[in-house]
């Protein structure tokens, strides 16, 4: 754009976000999730780290954001796609923490969940899949034809370009090279179609998605048509008509924030602040941890069982045997039985049992319960047969059910077998039982505490085994 292009949209983004300063600070502190201005407010939490990145330094706009917008609020929006929400303003939260909250494991785990979910936008997907599996579905369907368009059409293809190129971090890998043409030809149709129908939010869409994919691309038409309709408040309007009248930030929230996102991609170009790291974790080994410590603090100088000492530690990899100040203990067969099933293939903990007990064999087991106490006392145990039909269909029978107490003794047997694809029903079930031990009642008695967090041992030996992430390195 031409230098005095360039100073105006400066001047216009800036009163942009002077109004809306003026209306989030407007808002209550503690927005309720049900107000009408939450949608207003999650966008602006989405779009405000962008407008930094670009910036190359912290936008004023994330600064006014973040009075309104707590990391705390962005979980409880996790925490509602995990319980099965799936309204507008809940996502565009939920998106927010991909900056402000990407290692949290209950964050970590509704983008499982909704990486899996095929009832929800798919720009919304690609940006909660952490493992990538979706680009090959995004460049099918940014490639096909598009005919009689509509603003919520130009707007869906526009937000999965936007996360195909990672919202101006990255670069898109596209199976076939002329993906790229494609989609920026369709892209310049749905510009002009933006400009005939004079829709504010496809004129801004298209033309933010031009710049990434073309960042040389000149969009000078389309900021000036921007910048010419904005009116004497800062606010802009839904339509590119000449109209004065102030306007409420529950309707021109979103025109308003995506008019200076365009200018931005044309002030800025490139993409310049820094990268967030990318949030690979494993949320429900982080999730036992983080709930082991917390009962750590809650004991203070209290001693654990030896059931709970045995938990913690799984949980922590710390030695919470040896701090009960006993060795050589003689455990009942019950008891000997109990404690190898909290162990089974985990070296740590069964390790730190065999260093402080005395451990014996135990008559008349089951195949199951053997194999737990053969492991436990360091013998061989062959585990070679994959993962039964009919115990997936057990398991999957109380996952549909909602049995908890069966879907984790499924989940305890599945230990015994070699792991093999699982459906996305038990997957399902397995992020409800983690979301409710991830967020006990605040008066829960120590007992449900630690049974929270063998169900989130068990369940991160399952779903997240170190053998993956080994092949993955």
């Amino acid at each position: 754009m031409h230098q005095t292009v360039e100073q105006l949209a400066q001047m216009v983004s800036a009163r942009g976000m002077d109004w809306l300063q003026r209306k989030i600070l407007a808002l209550p502190e503690a927005c309720v999730p049900d107000h009408p201005d939450m949608p207003g407010l999650a966008t602006a939490a989405r779009v405000a780290p962008i407008l930094s990145g670009f910036r190359g330094r912290i936008s004023p706009l994330e600064v006014i954001v973040k009075r309104r917008v707590s990391s705390d609020m962005v979980r409880q929006a996790a925490q509602r796609c995990l319980d099965g929400a799936r309204d507008y303003p809940t996502l565009q939260l939920f998106q927010a923490g991909n900056f402000m909250t990407p290692h949290d494991p209950l964050w970590q785990l509704a983008c499982q969940a909704l990486a899996d979910d095929g009832g929800i936008p798919l720009a919304c997907r690609l940006g909660a899949d952490r493992k990538d599996r979706l680009e090959s579905v995004a460049e099918l369907a940014l490639t096909r034809p598009y005919r009689n368009l509509t603003s919520d059409q130009v707007t869906a293809y526009a937000q999965i370009v936007a996360q195909i190129y990672e919202l101006g971090m990255g670069r898109p890998r596209l199976s076939d090279k002329r993906s790229i043409t494609k989609i920026y030809d369709t892209l310049r149709q749905m510009a002009d179609w933006g400009m005939q129908e004079r829709c504010t939010t496809s004129v801004a869409w298209t033309a933010f998605c031009l710049r990434l994919i073309d960042p040389d691309h000149d969009i000078t038409e389309a900021a000036a048509e921007l910048m010419q309709h904005q009116r004497s408040d800062g606010s802009f309007p839904a339509r590119l008509v000449n109209d004065d009248q102030p306007q409420e930030f529950t309707d021109a929230a979103f025109p308003t924030l995506l008019a200076i996102l365009a200018l931005h991609s044309a002030l800025y170009r490139r993409w310049r602040g820094p990268i967030p790291g990318p949030a690979h974790g494993r949320p429900l080994h982080t999730a036992a941890k983080s709930a082991a410590e917390d009962v750590i603090q809650q004991l203070g100088q209290d001693h654990p069982t030896l059931e709970q000492a045995v938990v913690l530690g799984r949980a922590t990899g710390r030695d919470w045997i040896g701090r009960l100040g006993a060795s050589h203990w003689i455990l009942t067969p019950c008891q000997s039985s109990r404690i190898a099933s909290l162990c089974f293939r985990d070296p740590i903990s069964a390790r730190h049992v065999r260093n402080r007990i005395s451990l014996h064999d135990v008559p008349d087991l089951n195949d199951v319960g053997q194999a737990e106490v053969s492991w436990l006392q360091g013998k061989p145990v062959v585990i070679s047969t994959p993962l039964p039909e009919a115990l997936m269909a057990m398991w999957s029978r109380a996952a549909a059910a909602d049995d908890v107490e069966a879907f984790m003794y499924f989940t305890r047997l599945a230990a015994h077998f070699h792991g093999r694809p699982l459906p996305r029903v038990i997957h399902r079930m397995s992020h409800r039982i983690a979301n409710a031990a991830m967020n006990p009642a605040a008066d829960a008695p120590l007992e449900q505490k630690i049974a929270h967090i063998q169900r989130l041992n068990l369940m991160a030996q399952i779903f997240e085994p170190f053998e993956q992430l080994a092949a993955a390195a």
